[in-house]
């Protein structure tokens, strides 16, 4: 008995303008528009795989094989199952291999965290190479420049922030990190510029001074506005810092150094010496504090 072959397109089996295989009208496809909106052409859709190895310039066997590779697969003890990635279960099974005597999965392990440690190295190695001479390069740039005295360079990690380890040979980068941090930092250096302006200019009237009266009031605002430079200043990366020209030593004037409760190179305030300059400089009580 042959089989009957059907044919993929329907065929209308009466006379009627709406039903089996005549759909309405306004509801048919237009000629030159495809049903199939989600893509191309039936069956030739591109495999999820196909296309991110498309997408990372690999061929379909690496993207399978990687695939299989980080694949979850169950792993039991008898009490308890995990799911690990199947290169991480042959990785395992290899190093029980070797604490069970396998000697040519020992030396398999030994040569493959050699190679490991290796390059590790040589890529830390040339990591901090490249911050060794950025920081050595910009400084120099830096210290040409105020010496010319033109503005420093806008550059995105301040050479002077940046620590090299000599002993371990690491290199930690301790300043701002983005445009936010960079305004905050530039707003706290413009705030002791503030400061020592106002330190100047008592010192300036101080000087003039006719009166005892006069020198009593530039004394305490020369006294005063030194203790919020210093509080500024003292609390800046070393190389941020200025030295006060006209300081005032005078009983109960502050000194550089008084007021300092970060720890440089890293940034970190110590809690304990914060809370003792905070009550030091008067801050817990109701003060009105200049805003330049």
């Amino acid at each position: 008995m042959t089989r009957k072959k059907h044919s993929s397109k329907r065929v209308p089996t009466g006379d009627y303008s709406v039903g089996y295989a005549r759909p309405p009208e306004h509801s048919r496809f237009k000629p030159g528009n495809s049903g199939n909106r989600a893509g191309g052409p039936r069956g030739k859709r591109i495999s999820r795989v196909q296309a991110q190895a498309e997408l990372f310039g690999m061929e379909m066997a690496e993207q399978l094989f990687l695939e299989e590779a980080y694949r979850l697969v169950p792993l039991g003890d008898g009490r308890t199952t995990i799911k690990l990635p199947a290169i991480q279960v042959g990785y395992r099974a290899r190093f029980m291999a070797a604490m069970k005597g396998n000697r040519l999965a020992m030396k398999d392990i030994q040569a493959t965290a050699r190679d490991i440690e290796s390059r590790q190295y040589e890529a830390l190695r040339g990591l901090n190479e490249a911050w060794i001479d950025y920081k050595i390069g910009w400084q120099q740039v830096f210290e040409a420049e105020r010496a010319a005295g033109r503005p420093e360079p806008n550059i995105p990690y301040d050479p002077y922030m940046i620590d090299i380890d000599l002993e371990t040979g690491t290199v930690a980068y301790y300043g701002p990190r983005n445009e936010e941090q960079r305004a905050a930092m530039l707003l706290r250096i413009k705030k002791r510029d503030g400061q020592l302006e106002e330190v100047e200019y008592c010192y300036e009237k101080y000087r003039e001074s006719r009166t005892e009266r006069e020198k009593e009031i530039y004394l305490d605002g020369w006294i005063d506005s030194q203790k919020y430079f210093d509080y500024i200043n003292d609390n800046l990366p070393p190389h941020r810092r200025v030295e006060l020209k006209y300081r005032c030593r005078k009983p109960g004037a502050s000194r550089a150094g008084d007021f300092s409760y970060t720890q440089w190179p890293t940034g970190h305030v110590v809690p304990e010496r914060y809370d003792e300059v905070r009550e030091k400089m008067g801050f817990d009580k109701p003060r009105q504090l200049k805003e330049y």
